[in-house]
């Protein structure tokens, strides 16, 4: 008896000790200087801090009006401003004093890049690579649980891009090379969500390397996946002044995933391999190329839908325009043989050759029951239109096409003819 009180009276005393540490302005003042300690040396800046309150029943820090001064003159724009730092903190040990980041959000950050005319920056050096002999060192590593980033702007000189990013499970590992002198690391992050204007991207996770040297920046063994998708591929960053980025990739993308990501009204299933290569000189010059293959898709758009096909096809993406070239689709029974484009995401034209293509199998496309008529068609084909909402406008078909008995079962066969708003069957006859 004895014994279990001393237990539960020492246990008490030890909870007791833990929460007086945990509300103790001792541990708020740890934490204030922790980070301002690890952000200078880490970065090599200069960091100021506005109001910072600690919640010890949270274990939540905050810091209003996060500063980190760069190399750029007194005066100008800092290299990182934050309206607001919330830091979530996880006690790992009480006896030895030792905590680790559970969560990061940051509200409102600006970064403010500035490459100078000689191929400078503002970007400082960490602490660590002005003294000792060590030719690589590492100054940075982390991992958070949770991270998110709210309404932030990247400023590359006179470039913006907006940052809004969420994730989970980031780590990283960054090191500088006297001998560049040049920063490596390793980055890795899960459930990573991104928001582009232009685009849905899904939840992916991603694994990369990266290296900053001068005015280069290189981006080597990325990997990346997401529910459908998988892919990795290497770019570079060459002139932050005027950048030019050229990159490479191979990528197994989900068809639902693509339409949705360009935010396309049709929806589809399946797999499309592709291989190619990005390069980007400005919002105005960019080009895309790449092979492109896939089997067991299906894409239902405008009431139609079109299953177990299989495509190839080379393309490329310019700004206002993105085009098919050698494109080969194996659906309905037969085969198309063309090309397709759309301009400034709205005018669509297709152009090709079909061959054997079921009669049948078209007239379901539009529901319509071809009963026991058999045959196919081939000839040239020609259609244009406009992507409005939720099926296209301003539709202009042409087409010459050749109808062939397939069957010996009320067999069909002649020639069709297709103008702009006029159809005209011509010679068809059947064995009836």
């Amino acid at each position: 008896m004895a014994s279990g009180a001393g237990v539960t009276a020492l246990a008490i005393l030890l909870l007791a000790g833990a929460v007086a540490v945990l509300r103790s302005d001792w541990l708020r003042e740890r934490v204030r200087l922790r980070i301002i300690s690890e952000v200078e040396r880490a970065t090599g800046g200069r960091v100021e801090i506005g109001r910072f309150r600690f919640a010890w029943e949270r274990l939540e820090a905050e810091v209003d009006s996060f500063v980190l001064h760069g190399k750029e003159p007194a005066g100008e724009p800092p290299l990182f401003r934050s309206r607001l730092v919330r830091v979530g903190l996880k006690v790992v040990s009480l006896l030895d004093r030792h905590i680790d980041i559970e969560s990061l959000v940051v509200v409102e950050p600006r970064v403010r890049i500035v490459v100078y005319e000689d191929g400078s920056t503002n970007l400082p050096k960490p602490v660590v690579a002005r003294g000792g002999k060590t030719p690589v060192e590492e100054f940075l590593a982390f991992a958070i649980q949770r991270f998110r980033i709210e309404n932030g702007l990247v400023e590359i000189n006179e470039r913006r891009v907006p940052l809004d990013v969420r994730g989970e499970n980031l780590s990283a590992r960054l090191s500088y090379e006297r001998a560049g002198p040049r920063y490596r690391g390793e980055v890795s992050v899960r459930q990573l969500h991104l928001t582009p204007d232009f685009a849905s991207v899904p939840p992916m996770d991603a694994d990369f390397s990266v290296s900053l040297e001068g005015n280069r920046l290189s981006i080597g063994a990325a990997r990346f996946a997401t529910a459908g998708s998988a892919g990795q591929g290497t770019a570079t960053v060459e002139n932050l002044l005027a950048p030019r980025v050229n990159a490479s990739f191979d990528a197994r993308l989900s068809l639902r995933e693509l339409l949705k990501a360009v935010k396309s009204p049709a929806t589809g299933s399946g797999n499309v391999q592709m291989t190619g290569k990005y390069s980007h000189s400005g919002i105005s010059d960019y080009l895309l190329t790449a092979r492109a293959s896939g089997s067991g898709l299906s894409v239902q758009a405008a009431g139609v839908r079109v299953g177990n096909a299989r495509l190839t096809s080379d393309g490329e993406l310019r700004p206002g325009r993105a085009a098919l070239q050698k494109l080969v689709v194996w659906a309905l029974g037969g085969t198309f043989i063309g090309e397709a484009s759309l301009e400034k995401s709205r005018r669509f034209h297709v152009a090709g050759e079909t061959r054997t293509m079921s009669i049948p199998e078209l007239a379901r496309l539009r529901g319509i029951e071809a009963g026991a008529w058999n045959g196919t068609v081939s000839g040239p084909v020609d259609l244009e239109g406009v992507l409005s909402g939720a099926s296209p406008q301003g539709l202009k078909a042409t087409a010459n096409l050749s109808v062939e008995a397939s069957a010996k079962e009320r067999p069909v066969e002649g020639a069709v003819n297709v103008r702009p708003a006029v159809a005209v069957l011509v010679d068809v006859t059947t064995d009836e």
